[in-house]
């Protein structure tokens, strides 16, 4: 599970977390430790949705994890993403 406390909301645009409890399975010494969600009207009346993730990580060396890291966040982003689109588009 992951619980979030909110510590920013401009309504309608912008709502910012921190962690307060993680329990998930992305691997070893990654912890998330926050992020946004930025939300921004289209012209068609449509919302993009984009999405931070600030976390830490013990591994090393970061020239190696570094970039798996990033795709971890890039897929789990995806994972939030897809979801929410589904439970939007559901009827």
């Amino acid at each position: 599970h992951l619980l979030k406390r909110m510590t920013r909301i401009e309504r309608g645009d912008l709502y910012e977390f921190e962690v307060a409890e993680q329990e998930l399975s992305v691997g070893g010494g990654m912890r998330l430790a926050g992020g946004r969600y930025t939300l921004r009207e289209l012209a068609d009346g449509h919302t993009e949705v984009a999405v931070e993730t600030r976390y830490f990580s013990t591994k090393w060396p970061r020239w190696f994890w570094r970039p798996l890291e990033t795709m971890v966040c890039h897929w789990f982003h995806r994972y939030l993403l897809t979801s929410m689109r589904r439970t939007i588009e559901s009827p």
